[in-house]
């Protein structure tokens, strides 16, 4: 993907990877979506909490994969004790080894309430890098693009209310 230097994200949301025993291979199924000019969405952490709470009932995680990153961080959105919304923040050499497809991709419990922006990645890069560690992704099959899936559906409602409208400060 070429995007003239600006930066671009990619918003993946992923099954959860099944080993095929014959193949010895990971498959997943992904939707994936690109976002130009993240940083123009101006809009206030406490205003992102509060449509967190209003399209979420539980549970969210968001992880941020960025090659400028040095170290893994996470943080706490908001202060509810019922829903739990977290990012992680992941230095792009650490999701890419194995440790990290393990801990973020393979072993994640919660890959259902994930979805994961990877930075100046488009999908052919990132079907290159997964078929490293022997995960193969699609986006399904044909005959059935035209229904929304529940990974659509979980992407689509995470980024809603973030660029239905663009508040400023």
């Amino acid at each position: 993907m070429t995007n003239n230097n600006n930066k671009f994200y990619s918003l993946i949301a992923f099954t959860k990877p099944k080993l095929n025993p014959i193949t010895n291979l990971y498959t997943s199924i992904v939707s994936s979506h690109y976002l130009f000019n993240l940083d123009t969405l101006n809009i206030p952490r406490d205003q992102y909490i509060k449509r967190l709470d209003n399209f979420y009932n539980n549970k969210l995680v968001l992880i941020s994969i960025d090659k400028e990153y040095e170290e893994i961080k996470s943080y706490k959105v908001g202060n509810s004790l019922n829903k739990d919304f977290t990012e992680f923040i992941v230095p792009y050499s650490q999701f890419f080894s194995e440790e990290g497809i393990n801990e973020f991709l393979l072993n994640n419990e919660q890959i259902n309430n994930s979805i994961y922006m990877f930075r100046d990645l488009d999908y052919r890069e990132l079907v290159t890098n997964l078929a490293l560690f022997k995960i193969i992704i699609s986006g399904g099959s044909n005959n059935k693009k035209h229904i929304l899936s529940p990974i659509q559906l979980r992407k689509r409602y995470k980024f809603f209310f973030l660029i239905k409208e663009r508040i400023k400060e």
